[in-house]
């Protein structure tokens, strides 16, 4: 989230490049970052109960992550629209990581991505709102 918003508060100077490829930079006004997607991620812990079944905690402590079974990261892009908001219809998932511990059954993973979608959803919505305009 801290690296959507600085991608969001990002200003690129103009430049020139001359004949003998050095970048200089001109005289004018800064110019924001154009933003095509937003990404985001979030990472979801799965934890074993004691009956044997799996909770999914949302963003984990450091703690909850230390005691889970597994984890998985999905990063997921979100198109910008034209007037700077975000589109409350996510992309497929840019990236799913799972880095070891137990096997998740399919049905556990495409339930976690759907979690993330709904949470970046959110979070696309907080930030188009409060930061893209």
């Amino acid at each position: 989230l801290t690296a959507t918003l600085a991608l969001i508060d990002t200003k690129i100077p103009p430049v020139e490049v001359n004949d003998s490829g050095d970048v200089l930079e001109c005289d004018g006004r800064a110019e924001r970052l154009k933003i095509l997607h937003l990404p985001l991620c979030l990472t979801l812990s799965v934890v074993e109960m004691s009956d044997g079944r799996h909770q999914v905690l949302a963003d984990p402590t450091d703690e909850e992550e230390r005691l889970a079974q597994a984890s998985v990261t999905v990063v997921l892009a979100f198109p910008v629209q034209s007037a700077g908001e975000a589109s409350a219809i996510s992309t497929a998932p840019v990236t799913v990581h799972k880095p070891g511990g137990i096997a998740l059954q399919p049905q556990l993973l495409r339930d976690a991505i759907r979690d993330c979608r709904n949470r970046a959803a959110s979070l696309a919505s907080l930030l188009s709102k409060e930061s893209l305009v």
